[in-house]
Protein backbone atom coordinates (compact mmCIF):
# COMPACT_ATOMS: atom_id res chain seq x y z
CA UNK A 1 0.00 0.00 0.00
CA UNK A 2 1.31 3.32 -0.96
CA UNK A 3 0.58 6.07 1.92
CA UNK A 4 0.87 9.66 0.72
CA UNK A 5 -1.62 12.86 1.27
CA UNK A 6 -4.74 13.29 -1.47
CA UNK A 7 -7.57 15.29 -1.16
CA UNK A 8 -10.79 13.29 -0.92
CA UNK A 9 -14.37 15.24 -1.83
CA UNK A 10 -17.43 14.45 -0.40
CA UNK A 11 -21.27 16.02 -1.10
CA UNK A 12 -20.59 18.53 2.12
CA UNK A 13 -16.99 18.61 2.62
CA UNK A 14 -13.69 18.07 1.17
CA UNK A 15 -10.92 16.46 3.17
CA UNK A 16 -7.33 17.98 2.27
CA UNK A 17 -3.66 17.06 3.60
CA UNK A 18 -2.96 18.57 6.91
CA UNK A 19 -0.40 21.48 6.67
CA UNK A 20 1.21 23.71 9.56
CA UNK A 21 -0.14 26.58 7.79
CA UNK A 22 -3.21 25.36 8.57
CA UNK A 23 -2.77 25.62 12.23
CA UNK A 24 -4.39 29.02 13.10
CA UNK A 25 -7.50 27.34 11.26
CA UNK A 26 -7.67 24.40 12.99
CA UNK A 27 -6.50 26.42 16.35
CA UNK A 28 -10.12 28.19 16.37
CA UNK A 29 -12.32 25.42 15.84
CA UNK A 30 -10.07 23.56 18.50
CA UNK A 31 -10.96 24.97 21.48
CA UNK A 32 -14.25 23.62 21.43
CA UNK A 33 -13.73 20.76 24.62
CA UNK A 34 -16.51 19.09 23.59
CA UNK A 35 -14.70 17.82 20.37
CA UNK A 36 -12.13 16.07 22.95
CA UNK A 37 -14.61 14.71 25.28
CA UNK A 38 -13.96 11.04 23.94
CA UNK A 39 -10.37 11.19 23.01
CA UNK A 40 -6.86 10.72 24.85
CA UNK A 41 -5.89 14.35 23.49
CA UNK A 42 -5.85 16.84 26.28
CA UNK A 43 -6.48 20.26 24.87
CA UNK A 44 -6.65 23.39 27.15
CA UNK A 45 -4.92 25.83 24.63
CA UNK A 46 -3.62 27.10 21.56
CA UNK A 47 0.16 25.49 22.10
CA UNK A 48 -1.86 21.56 22.52
CA UNK A 49 -3.55 22.78 19.23
CA UNK A 50 0.00 23.43 17.68
CA UNK A 51 1.32 19.92 19.35
CA UNK A 52 -1.35 18.08 17.96
CA UNK A 53 -0.60 18.80 14.39
CA UNK A 54 3.17 18.55 14.35
CA UNK A 55 2.73 15.29 16.21
CA UNK A 56 -0.05 14.13 13.01
CA UNK A 57 2.47 15.53 10.72
CA UNK A 58 5.59 13.75 12.23
CA UNK A 59 3.24 10.57 12.12
CA UNK A 60 2.68 11.37 8.34
CA UNK A 61 6.29 11.61 7.46
CA UNK A 62 6.85 8.09 9.29
CA UNK A 63 3.98 6.93 6.94
CA UNK A 64 1.83 5.66 10.00
CA UNK A 65 -0.66 8.37 9.49
CA UNK A 66 -2.05 10.28 6.76
CA UNK A 67 -3.95 13.60 8.64
CA UNK A 68 -6.68 15.92 6.98
CA UNK A 69 -7.94 19.09 7.46
CA UNK A 70 -12.16 18.73 7.09
CA UNK A 71 -12.91 22.03 4.70
CA UNK A 72 -17.07 23.45 4.52
CA UNK A 73 -17.41 23.15 1.09
CA UNK A 74 -19.85 25.84 0.74
CA UNK A 75 -17.64 28.42 2.88
CA UNK A 76 -13.90 27.27 2.00
CA UNK A 77 -13.80 27.09 6.15
CA UNK A 78 -11.86 24.51 7.97
CA UNK A 79 -14.41 23.17 10.24
CA UNK A 80 -12.46 20.08 11.88
CA UNK A 81 -9.85 17.67 11.19
CA UNK A 82 -9.58 13.46 11.15
CA UNK A 83 -7.30 11.07 9.56
CA UNK A 84 -6.10 7.61 8.72
CA UNK A 85 -4.16 6.53 11.56
CA UNK A 86 -1.80 4.02 12.95
CA UNK A 87 -0.66 2.56 9.26
CA UNK A 88 1.03 -0.95 9.13
CA UNK A 89 1.72 -1.75 5.38
CA UNK A 90 4.21 -4.30 6.61
CA UNK A 91 1.89 -6.40 8.96
CA UNK A 92 2.87 -10.26 10.35
CA UNK A 93 0.24 -11.04 8.55
CA UNK A 94 0.81 -9.82 5.24
CA UNK A 95 -1.83 -7.46 5.44
CA UNK A 96 -1.91 -4.10 5.00
CA UNK A 97 -3.80 -2.24 7.80
CA UNK A 98 -5.31 1.40 8.72
CA UNK A 99 -7.23 2.95 11.20
CA UNK A 100 -9.86 5.39 10.54
CA UNK A 101 -9.89 8.48 12.93
CA UNK A 102 -13.30 10.08 13.93
CA UNK A 103 -13.87 13.57 12.58
CA UNK A 104 -13.08 16.19 14.96
CA UNK A 105 -15.27 19.19 13.72
CA UNK A 106 -16.86 22.73 15.06
CA UNK A 107 -19.90 22.05 17.27
CA UNK A 108 -21.39 24.99 15.16
CA UNK A 109 -20.98 22.86 12.28
CA UNK A 110 -21.79 19.85 13.53
CA UNK A 111 -25.40 20.51 13.82
CA UNK A 112 -25.66 19.76 10.20
CA UNK A 113 -24.42 15.93 11.13
CA UNK A 114 -24.38 15.63 7.11
CA UNK A 115 -21.18 17.30 7.56
CA UNK A 116 -19.39 14.86 9.55
CA UNK A 117 -21.04 11.38 8.45
CA UNK A 118 -19.66 12.67 4.54
CA UNK A 119 -16.30 13.36 6.26
CA UNK A 120 -16.65 9.29 7.06
CA UNK A 121 -18.11 8.67 3.39
CA UNK A 122 -15.32 10.19 2.04
CA UNK A 123 -12.55 7.76 3.21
Amino acid sequence: MKVEPVVLEGEFVRLEPMRVDHLPALTEVGMDESIWKWTNNVVNDASDIERYVREALAMQMLGTSVPFVTIEKATGTVVGSTRFGNIDTANKKGRDRLDLDKPKMAADRNKHRGEAADADACF
